[in-house]
């Protein structure tokens, strides 16, 4: 691609336009010369003024970036697995895994139907240990700081054996 420029009522043959530091510098049939300051960002349009029409490179309109806003992770929903245990005597122990996906807070426990305590349970990080007491059933309920909650239901047999 050949650029020529007029100046006054000469014409120079542009053989090579380079953007350096922020001059464009221009080699011509009669040696390298700087022609023009541009602040960058700048675009020049490859268009020929008319003779006696100095060029001068004018700044384009430049895109401004804008914030922009960036998701949240969302939290939730709060599940257990499993959601039911059944304990066929007293002392023994099961484990339930609870998962809420995004949260990163503690997990409380609480009970709803028991007529009595039929087990214990104690909750580490996303684990909740339970161990059974007594014959019954009941819920376990576990819950997150943001109100979201998962429940366990919880059955404990036992069998009689008569003493003779």
């Amino acid at each position: 691609m050949e650029l020529h420029l007029s100046l006054s009522s000469r014409s120079y043959r542009i053989l090579a336009l380079t953007l350096a530091a922020g001059a464009i510098v221009a080699a011509s049939a009669c040696g390298p010369g700087v022609i023009g300051i541009v602040p960058p960002p700048t675009v020049i349009a490859g268009t020929s003024p008319a003779p006696g029409v100095s060029a001068s490179p004018t700044a384009s309109p430049s895109a401004t970036a804008s914030p922009s806003a960036t998701a949240t992770p969302s939290v939730g929903p709060l599940s257990v697995l499993p959601t039911a245990l059944s304990f066929s005597a007293t002392a023994q122990t099961q484990t339930v895994a609870v998962t809420d996906p995004g949260y990163t807070g503690s997990f409380t426990l609480s009970t709803s139907g028991c007529t009595s305590t039929i087990f214990t349970a104690a909750v580490a990080g996303s684990t909740v240990t339970v161990t059974s007491v007594t014959a019954g059933a009941c819920t376990l309920t576990v819950s997150d700081t943001l109100g979201h909650s998962a429940g366990v239901q919880i059955t404990v047999t036992t069998v009689s054996v008569p003493v003779q």
